[in-house]
């Protein structure tokens, strides 16, 4: 799902990563993601409310989706239907005074529903990456850049002078937005439904 997409994403950028579980900590869940979970214990951390040997549940998710939203600088939801997990989260992170960030998408579609509710209930548009990166540039001034650096000069050796806080950039290979973002702390999360994990 989109969560351990997003935790790969990060691992991949070369930063560390908090899973919250749904499970007590010893219990990988979904099986599939157990080198995710391997990974997760070496460059960060598995937290859970849940004692050792308490299976998944599916009430627990709800539950823990406020400790992601609490830990989180923001949530950006890009799609979830009106009935959702994603809008849980979102819900637990407003009365956290966490910023809340939504796709704009298709109101014909049943799966995007609750993620265009919360932008008529006043969440953040997001039409690209740097939508969410502006409005953090601010509180972490060289650290987080408001705009993208031009591809042209994320090749040259003096990058730092270009644009500083960006000599961690891999000046062969570019950097996604995602990876950008996750590397800092943001959250994001979606709920499709029937590609849940």
């Amino acid at each position: 799902g989109i969560d351990a997409m997003a935790m790969q994403g990060a691992l991949d950028a070369g930063k560390p990563v908090v899973g919250v579980l749904g499970c007590g900590v010893d219990i990988v869940y979904p099986r599939k993601n157990q080198q995710l979970f391997d990974n997760s214990i070496v460059s960060g951390c598995l937290i859970s409310e849940y004692p050792p040997r308490d299976p998944a549940q599916a009430w627990h998710f709800p539950q823990r989706n406020r400790i992601i939203s609490g830990i989180s600088n923001a949530l950006l939801v890009v799609e979830a239907p009106e009935s959702s997990g994603a809008l849980i989260t979102a819900r637990s992170a407003l009365e956290q005074g966490r910023d809340v960030f939504s796709v704009p998408a298709n109101i014909d579609y049943v799966s995007c529903e609750g993620s265009n509710l919360l932008l008529q209930e006043g969440a953040l548009p997001v039409l690209s990456g740097w939508d969410v990166l502006r409005e953090y540039a601010p509180m972490y001034p060289g650290v987080v850049c408001a705009h993208p650096v031009p591809r042209e000069y994320q090749a040259e050796q003096n990058v730092e002078t270009i644009m500083p806080g960006y000599t961690h950039l891999q000046r062969a290979q570019p950097i996604t937005f995602a990876h950008h973002l996750l590397a800092y702390g943001m959250m994001f999360t979606r709920d499709i439904g029937r590609l849940s994990d």
